[in-house]
Formats: C-alpha cells, sequence, structure tokens
C-alpha cells in the first residue's frame, strides 16, 4: 500500500505524479486495442449473419414468388 501511494498520490500542491500519467497512457493504449479488436469482430459477425440470412431469404422469396404466378 505505501508503494501505491508514493507511486500514485501526488506531494502537497501537485496535481498528479509522473507514474499516474504513465499508467494511465498504457491503459488507454491497451483499451483502444481491445476495443479496435471488438469493432472489427463484431463487423465480421454482422455481415457474417446478414449474410446467412440472405441465403435463406433468397430461396423462400423465390418461392413465394413461383407460387404466386
Amino acid at each position: 500500500m505505501a508503494e501505491a501511494q508514493r507511486r500514485y498520490f501526488p506531494d502537497e500542491g501537485c496535481f498528479a505524479t509522473a507514474a499516474l500519467f504513465t499508467d494511465l497512457h498504457r491503459q488507454i493504449a491497451v483499451v483502444s486495442r481491445i476495443s479496435m479488436r471488438k469493432y472489427r469482430l463484431f463487423n465480421r459477425a454482422a455481415t457474417a449473419a446478414l449474410l446467412g440470412i440472405a441465403t435463406f431469404a433468397v430461396p423462400v422469396a423465390g418461392l413465394i414468388v413461383a407460387a404466386l404466378r
């Protein structure tokens, strides 16, 4: 606990320590990489879902049109 206090709590009159800013910078970089990976995977999954729906919808639509003729 004393180590964390020394590292992250600034001296009197200071806003933050350099170590705190360094750790925040690293966390932001890691979280942004994770977010971009999730975004890419979501887009791929959404595309696959739409292709799956279209795969089943086109033949059904063809059957409906053929039945109406």
